[in-house]
């Protein structure tokens, strides 16, 4: 059997079933699994077409989620828990294929199926041909900051355990999307995949047509039935579009592509047409969902800011008692202190001023030591 599955919170509810409905359009019969990561109970049945998991479904150490959800925020949460999924899945399962819930399924993902039961693992690149230009848009220059390849889409088969075991592990602590990181949540990390474990890159352009590769794909309608170049469209990314498209807005991430990329009318009037398809139905499900609202029971609206995030990782790799202190008198200042953090400028500032402080104090230090060898004074120097 074949499963398949997606990770939301409370508030992506309404992306999930827009992106069930969609899969129960191409396969009514097979499995699919919706982890909600901020309720505790199953009790309740929001999700039409979709068995309903928990966190503690999945049974990982208690103590390790509860460090988790301290260090991570909703995003990163989620997407740590990408892995624990899927081995939960493969447990009854020949493949698990995780889905991003901002997804819209077109028709069969068998081809991936297919050769996750074959190489154990199975992902698509942002990009199929190099970028036009590097000045300005969604380049190789973002790929090699954020990922080679996007982990809105995996497929795993029986053979891809080691992998997920080792992805697991890292994003213990490793699956943050801080300013100065080394990693971009879970996805940095299968850059290293090629050289570690047997894998299989899907280079079909129907998968994952999404705005990073907008210019280099042609989507086309023949009698109802959408391709890109000569082959069948097997699902759209709505990456980063979906909260605007459920408020009934039009997300500029589309449009700031066909201005970088001009694309043909025609191309351009079917991604329109299928957005405000998508659009009509994220609103009609948020309308639905707005009386489950109660149901959210373990939510965390409020995070500390990243530098204290990373101080409390380094406590928790280092074995040190963590100590964490609620030092933001109000939540409004919490939210005021990410959006500062988000700024490459203030984070330049910040990391700048953070190293002179550092060579202030080794210099300190040196003096120090200096003078305590040859007995000299402060006044010598």
């Amino acid at each position: 059997m074949d499963s398949f599955c997606t990770i939301v919170n409370f508030k992506y509810l309404p992306q999930a079933q827009v992106l069930i409905n969609s899969f129960r359009a191409v396969y009514p019969d097979h499995r699919f699994v919706t982890l909600i990561t901020d309720i505790e109970t199953l009790d309740f049945k929001p999700l039409v077409g979709s068995e309903v998991l928990t966190v503690k479904s999945l049974k990982v150490d208690e103590m390790k989620i509860q460090n988790m959800r301290l260090i991570y925020d909703v995003v990163e949460f989620a997407t740590a828990m990408k892995p624990y999924l899927l081995i939960h899945l493969l447990a009854d399962s020949v493949t698990a294929t995780y889905l991003d819930p901002d997804v819209l399924v077109f028709s069969p993902l068998d081809f991936a199926t297919i050769k996750a039961k074959e190489f154990g693992v199975v992902v698509t690149p942002h990009r199929l041909t190099p970028s036009k230009q590097l000045t300005f848009g969604l380049t190789e220059l973002t790929f090699l900051k954020y990922g080679t390849f996007n982990l809105g889409f995996i497929s795993v088969g029986q053979s891809g355990y080691s992998m997920l075991n080792w992805w697991s592990q890292r994003l213990e602590f490793h699956s943050t999307r801080f300013p100065n990181g080394y990693v971009f949540t879970d996805q940095k990390w299968i850059d290293l995949l090629p050289s570690f474990f047997d894998h299989f890159i899907l280079k079909d352009p129907g998968y994952n047509f999404a705005p990073w590769n907008i210019d280099e794909r042609n989507l086309w309608k023949f009698e109802d039935v959408y391709f890109i170049d000569n082959s069948p469209l097997v699902f759209i990314h709505f990456s980063q579009m979906s909260d605007l498209l459920a408020n009934g807005q039009w997300p500029d991430h589309w449009l700031s592509n066909f201005e970088n990329y001009p694309l043909k009318d025609d191309r351009i009037d079917l991604i329109h047409e299928i957005t405000d398809l998508y659009r009509q139905e994220l609103l009609r499900e948020k309308a639905r969902f707005g009386e489950f609202s109660y149901l959210r029971i373990a939510s965390k609206d409020e995070f500390f800011p990243w530098p204290k995030r990373q101080k409390m990782i380094e406590e928790m790799l280092t074995g040190s008692s963590i100590k964490i202190r609620h030092n933001s008198p109000k939540f409004f200042f919490i939210k005021l202190q990410k959006l500062l953090f988000r700024s490459s400028l203030l984070v330049g500032a910040y990391q700048g001023l953070r190293e002179d402080l550092k060579r202030l104090r080794a210099r300190s230090r040196r003096r120090k030591r200096i003078l305590a060898v040859i007995g000299g004074t402060k006044s010598d120097f």
